[in-house]
């Protein structure tokens, strides 16, 4: 999740960068609503449960083998190369005005992978893919701010590959299975407060010995 880190020199960093869990809650969220199960945000506790996050702490509460139930695993991709580009600059720090931001931007690629298991595991993964390569809704939502949950945009690649159907044997039992794995680009901003000097104390002294006190004012101070 986007994070604050204060330094004892008085600097201050500050990122957008999402972590796995947070991805994998931005896509909780929209996956439920791709696949018309509840509103953005959800009201029904119970959508949770029929579309769930990877490796929660409480585990995974078994469903039964009918049930159509989705699991989101958010990865970083570190193998593209579009992510080890940075950029940066030096900005005036508003409101205050005498602090200058070190600013810096970069690309982190993810891997975005649902497995769905059920009767109609292949038929929501064949919805997935369809809402994020044509519904203006889904676009808007990711780019804008994920509704609050992304201070930052996230882009889909336009590189989808088709679900997979892969059943799963569990307990003696066959289990429809289908998955569907698609990257993702999320930008990060990242800054770094500096402080600077408001004033300064300057002593001139002459040759005879006389000396005389300046204070030099930053202007607005």
């Amino acid at each position: 999740m986007p994070y604050e880190i204060s330094y004892p020199n008085g600097q201050v960093l500050q990122s957008s960068a999402q972590d796995p869990a947070g991805m994998e809650a931005i896509f909780q969220v929209l996956t439920i609503g791709m696949l018309g199960i509840d509103s953005i945000p959800p009201v029904n506790p119970a959508s949770y449960s029929i579309v769930r996050c990877a490796y929660q702490q409480k585990g995974q509460p078994s469903w039964s083998i009918n049930t159509t139930t989705t699991i989101i695993s958010a990865y970083r991709d570190t193998s593209d190369a579009y992510g080890k580009t940075r950029d940066g600059g030096t900005i005036q720090n508003n409101p205050d005005g005498v602090s200058i931001l070190q600013a810096g931007s970069y690309t982190r690629v993810w891997r975005i992978h649902w497995d769905v298991y059920g009767s109609f595991a292949q038929q929501s993964c064949e919805a997935l893919l369809a809402g994020f390569s044509q519904m203006e809704w889904v676009f808007d939502y990711m780019v804008n701010g994920c509704n609050g949950m992304a201070q930052q945009p996230i882009y889909v690649i336009a590189d989808f590959p088709p679900p997979v159907r892969a059943p799963e044997e569990f307990q003696r039992q066959w289990w429809e299975k289908s998955t569907l794995d698609l990257r993702f680009n999320e930008l990060v901003i990242e800054t770094v407060s500096v402080p600077t000097g408001i004033s300064v104390e300057i002593t001139v002294t002459t040759d005879t010995g006389i000396s005389e006190d300046f204070t030099v004012t930053a202007p607005g101070s």
